[in-house]
């Protein structure tokens, strides 16, 4: 269902000017080629594995792949495949990861496996983190030598993650509500009017927003403002343009 709303949902935000950048499954990649192939240097892709994240069964998608409930050699495995297939599909070899199904993804023995395999093929990034984290350590901090972006939350709800499976309408008719475009702008009002300094990271299915227009009217409303749209690469870009002092050192005693 993604990869058949994806063209016109490109169309939008390309033709306004809105970076995106695609986290999409190995095998989806592959199945649907033609649809993927057809963005390859025009927008990154991050790995996201392999495997397949849902099945179809009794009229709704149930998930599938859950780095918790497998091996260390499995997870590496879908690791490195999914590096592969976005590269084969692409043509651009990814640099930043995000995990199937983050959320499970807690326990420190496979976030360091994750670390681990993804600093043997030279990435930049990962974004495979709960909200509270960006409250425990930044929006953006180092992790194993790899920049983690954590996702995050909306004004109400900061701990959440702000994605648009957790604002549709039911599994079987997966539609966001208009309470997400709803949080979505009145969140950046919060801010802005409570002078809040906020990186949002947020995500949707391409399926569940393409026919709910208010979405689409959510980000215009944002970009007219004047707040910037960035890929995860030009946030770093961005980033490295802010002047860092020099470290200052104690002379030993």
């Amino acid at each position: 269902a993604d990869a058949a709303a994806l063209p016109e949902f490109m169309d939008r935000l390309m033709e306004k000017h809105i970076p995106v950048t695609l986290a999409v499954p190995g095998e989806q990649l592959q199945k649907h080629r033609t649809i993927y192939a057809g963005y390859a240097g025009k927008i990154p892709f991050l790995n996201h594995g392999a495997r397949p994240h849902a099945y179809w069964q009794n009229n709704r998608y149930w998930s599938t792949t859950f780095y918790d409930q497998m091996e260390p050699a499995a997870i590496i495995d879908d690791i490195q495949k999914g590096h592969e297939i976005v590269g084969e599909v692409t043509g651009n070899a990814p640099t930043g990861f995000r995990a199937p199904h983050f959320a499970h993804v807690r326990k420190k023995p496979i976030i360091r496996l994750i670390y681990d395999t993804l600093k043997e093929s030279a990435y930049h990034f990962s974004t495979s983190t709960l909200p509270r984290q960006a409250f425990r350590k930044g929006p953006v901090y180092e992790q194993n030598s790899l920049l983690e972006i954590p996702v995050t939350g909306t004004y109400y709800l900061p701990y959440n993650i702000f994605d648009s499976w957790g604002h549709i309408h039911s599994p079987e008719f997966p539609v966001i509500l208009a309470t997400y475009p709803y949080k979505l702008m009145t969140s950046v009002d919060l801010f802005l009017s409570n002078d809040i300094p906020v990186l949002m990271n947020y995500y949707v299915d391409p399926s569940h927003v393409l026919k709910q227009p208010a979405f689409f009217d959510a980000l215009l409303d944002i970009q007219s403002r004047g707040i910037p749209f960035h890929t995860f690469e030009s946030l770093f870009n961005a980033l490295h343009l802010i002047e860092k002092p020099e470290p200052q050192y104690e002379e030993a005693i």
